[in-house]
């Protein structure tokens, strides 16, 4: 039997249709949801420093970065829900980072 979705490496010779699809779409669907989390930092980033606007896309990136190595630390749970603070950080991004 196959291991996971593939298993052995195989050419694409050896490969029949079925096979050559499934691996092109396997493909596309991890290019669309790394494209669909990148807009979704973007729209993040955005609503935490609106001020950054177009102007500057160095920092945009620096922060998306951020986001990434936090969500991968675990740091960062859910993009659209902020735990509640009363010490006035909310508004600062170092602070959710």
């Amino acid at each position: 039997g196959k291991k996971g979705r593939f298993g052995l490496l195989m050419g694409d010779s050896e490969a029949d249709q079925a096979e050559r699809k499934a691996a092109r779409s396997s493909k596309k669907a991890t290019r669309r949801r790394q494209k669909k989390q990148k807009l979704a930092d973007e729209k993040l980033i955005s609503r935490l420093k609106p001020g950054l606007g177009l102007n500057n896309p160095y920092e945009k990136r620096k922060l998306r970065e951020e986001l990434q190595v936090a969500r991968a630390t675990g740091k960062v749970i859910d993009g659209t829900t902020i735990p509640e603070s009363g010490d006035g950080n909310d508004i600062k991004t170092s602070a959710k980072f």
